[in-house]
């Protein structure tokens, strides 16, 4: 008898280990602007979210998930085989989310995340923008509508707007403390009625919000690069603002940084702490880092000034030093603030020229710490430790 309840026993802890192994279980999957996994970690959130929706073809939660899913996996997709594939296993989703789960906030949730506003006619926008208007009256208070809505505002100026939701994001607890203050360092890393090029959420989102809800840095002009390239309203909208004439027929971004170039005559442009400039060498040899964006300048340019005024008068660095609160996201802020580095090593160096160790040292602590359990460590401290 003993022996037949050991063998139970052991049989039922060995299936309980092989479920363990082979069956992965549902987890909540976010944006890669928030957390970042890899590919094979999609693809397995996928397969178990796509069991949940086969038991349950009504749930709205299974279904955000499992779409959210195929867009990271197409995201992180190894080969541009496996990038077309998902994509047509997103429009999958779509098909039957407007089947299983017509009218809730899921539903408009997900069909304006799939849609392109930038890249559509008006028709198409107006669409895409009532979607969003409707998961806002469903529910006001889930935040995943929020870029949506603030995409709407953007592609037709509407600064009332922006200022509604930017205010709304920011009581939400959504947005990082840590992606404010590094939102509001690029910002005051910009001279007076400059051009800031953004290219991202990360850098972009969060400055409309600063500027628009807050009303900080309101006489900086941000374009998103990609945004003015999709939306001939949105680039007419925003050249304008600095009298400059939009180009039309636009063929790529490249041609929308190019044409701002030729016309700016001699007013300040700079491009956000994102890595859009790290692929393009002609661009890089006439952008210098200031703090939290490059500026542009044709020519020899001494930056050393401006970072140094940037880090002592004008930054906010205490949550560069110590967390005084937890973050939702701890990863999304420890990759947001290796932006930093490029200036920081740059002062560091400074400090170190004119022997102001005490400055050196506060340097360093900040660069150490930002670079703790990350692939940049060992440089970092080669970099520091060096004579």
């Amino acid at each position: 008898m003993k022996f037949i309840t050991y063998l139970f026993v052991f049989g039922a802890c060995f299936l309980m280990f092989q479920n363990g192994r082979t069956q992965t279980q549902p987890e909540k999957v976010y944006s890669i602007v928030k957390v970042f996994k890899d590919y094979e970690w999609y693809v397995s959130q996928y397969e178990a979210w796509e069991k949940v929706i086969k038991k349950d073809r009504k749930n709205p939660t299974a279904w955000e998930n499992y779409y959210c899913a195929a867009r990271m996996a197409k995201i992180t997709a190894p080969s541009e085989e496996l990038l077309f594939k998902w994509a047509s296993k997103m429009d999958d989703v779509i098909e039957k989310v407007e089947k299983n789960i017509p009218k809730t906030y899921e539903y408009y949730h997900l069909k304006c995340w799939h849609s392109s506003i930038w890249g559509s006619k008006k028709d198409k926008v107006d669409e895409i923008i009532s979607w969003s208007q409707k998961a806002y009256e469903i529910n006001p208070n889930r935040t995943e509508i929020y870029p949506d809505l603030m995409n709407a505002y953007m592609i037709v100026g509407d600064k009332k707007g922006m200022a509604k939701i930017g205010q709304k994001w920011l009581k939400s607890g959504d947005l990082s403390p840590s992606l404010i203050a590094t939102t509001y360092n690029m910002l005051m890393s910009v001279e007076q009625d400059a051009i800031l090029l953004t290219a991202g959420d990360n850098d972009t989102y969060p400055a409309l919000i600063l500027q628009h809800a807050q009303n900080i840095r309101p006489d900086i002009t941000i374009i998103n690069i990609f945004c003015a390239y999709g939306s001939n309203n949105y680039r007419k909208i925003q050249f304008q603002e600095k009298q400059l004439i939009p180009p039309t027929n636009v063929r790529s971004e490249r041609e929308i940084i190019d044409t701002i170039i030729e016309q700016i005559n001699h007013k300040p442009l700079y491009f956000s702490y994102g890595d859009y400039i790290n692929n393009m060498e002609s661009l890089q040899q006439k952008t210098y880092t200031v703090g939290l964006a490059f500026k542009y300048h044709d020519g020899p340019y001494n930056n050393i000034s401006r970072i140094v005024k940037n880090f002592e008068q004008h930054f906010l660095l205490d949550q560069l030093i110590f967390n005084s609160y937890p973050e939702k996201f701890p990863e999304q802020v420890k990759r947001n603030n290796l932006t930093y580095l490029p200036a920081l090593m740059q002062l560091y160096e400074h400090y170190k020229t004119v022997e102001d160790s005490k400055k050196m040292q506060r340097t360093a602590t900040i660069i150490e710490r930002i670079v703790e359990n990350t692939s940049h460590e060992a440089t970092i401290s080669n970099f520091l430790n060096a004579e």
